[in-house]
């Protein structure tokens, strides 16, 4: 599978843009290509200027080529999933608008630098640079992203500002939704992996030499760096956190769960991957709830990304907007990831522990 990794240059449009919904490129840039799909408020929105900006948004921040979707989820991409954010982006210009928040406000010396730059390192970026030219992807087709993303940005500004979250309405959340805030029994660790599906004499006598220096002082990341056959062996066995939710097998959760302070070391782990060796890196964590205050983040983010919605949903509500026919306005957002392919994991680790 391909590189998934996110591009660092768009990171934080992307987060902004799912939240607000409506990081579109339309605008005053409008192409007016193709098929006409909708209008709202007397904006048209034509077909050539979604699909432009859904095969940018796609690449830049999923990795995939529009060529890589059939011709069914480029439709239901085009004329689903991406014409509703660019109705909502337009929904969002004019509510700034009507605060007196306009393109010069927005669009500062500094803004147009960062996007010039910007433009500049996708066009190189090891990951999709070449992609980029391949599908034809412009640079404004590019500005057209970052653009609508700064436009979102003010207006997730704004109405942070309007609706200011309490210290009362952080508190009832945490209240009504206490096991959102339930944390499981957590312990920090490395491991050694000498695979062996057969569990021979051979492979297990390996293991026990290496236990044998570990129990002995040696320092454990260069035994993994040196004998570890895992993935993780480069930097020194570190699997980070375990808890029973953790995507290993079962053998090898009991073993790291079994430890209870810093330093601690498994015996010899038989898992059907082979022999382990397993050190805790750092105390148990033991299961629990998150204080208010260690919850307080998570909960502004959440009740301002509801008001964010909320606030969405209004402007839709009064707006006037008609679809071109057989479009339907109520069908669910399409998948963003090509058929036959597997969606980017949200850590997407190159090496698991097997």
């Amino acid at each position: 599978m391909k590189n998934k990794s996110k591009n660092k240059i768009l990171a934080l449009c992307l987060s902004l843009a799912l939240i607000v919904g409506a990081a579109a490129g339309c605008g005053d840039k409008a192409a007016s290509k193709g098929e006409l799909l909708a209008e709202v408020n007397g904006n048209k929105i034509y077909e050539q200027e979604t699909l432009d900006f859904a095969k940018t948004w796609i690449l830049l921040n999923n990795n995939y080529a529009w060529s890589e979707f059939d011709d069914e989820q480029k439709d239901e991409l085009v004329r689903s999933t991406y014409l509703s954010v660019l109705i909502d982006n337009y929904l969002v210009i004019e509510y700034l608008k009507e605060r007196d928040i306009t393109e010069k406000d927005i669009f500062t010396s500094e803004v147009k630098s960062q996007i010039k730059d910007g433009i500049a390192a996708i066009k190189v970026d090891e990951n999709i640079g070449e992609m980029v030219t391949s599908e034809k992807i412009t640079d404004e087709m590019i500005e057209e992203c970052y653009r609508y993303v700064f436009y979102s940005q003010a207006f997730t500004q704004k109405v942070e500002e309007e609706m200011p979250v309490s210290d009362e309405e952080i508190q009832t959340y945490y209240d009504e939704h206490q096991d959102e805030f339930a944390t499981l029994a957590s312990i920090n660790v490395s491991h050694i992996l000498i695979k062996d599906e057969e569990h021979t004499a051979a492979k297990k006598a390996e293991i026990e030499a290496i236990l044998k220096k570990a129990k002995a002082g040696d320092d454990f990341a260069e035994l993994a760096k040196e004998y570890s056959d895992d993935g993780s062996a480069e930097s020194g066995g570190d699997l980070g956190a375990v808890t029973e939710e953790t995507s290993f097998v079962q053998e090898f959760k009991d073993a790291a769960l079994a430890l209870k302070k810093e330093g601690d070391l498994s015996g010899i782990v038989e898992s059907e991957y082979g022999f382990h060796i397993i050190k805790a890196t750092s105390d148990m964590a033991p299961a629990g709830t998150k204080t208010l205050e260690e919850a307080r983040d998570d909960i502004l983010q959440t009740i301002q990304g509801e008001n964010i919605m909320k606030i969405i949903e209004e402007l839709r509500a009064k707006a006037k907007i008609t679809y071109d026919k057989g479009i339907d306005p109520d069908a669910p957002a399409a998948e963003e990831t090509p058929e036959g392919e597997d969606a980017p994991a949200a850590d997407p680790a190159e090496d698991q522990t097997e």
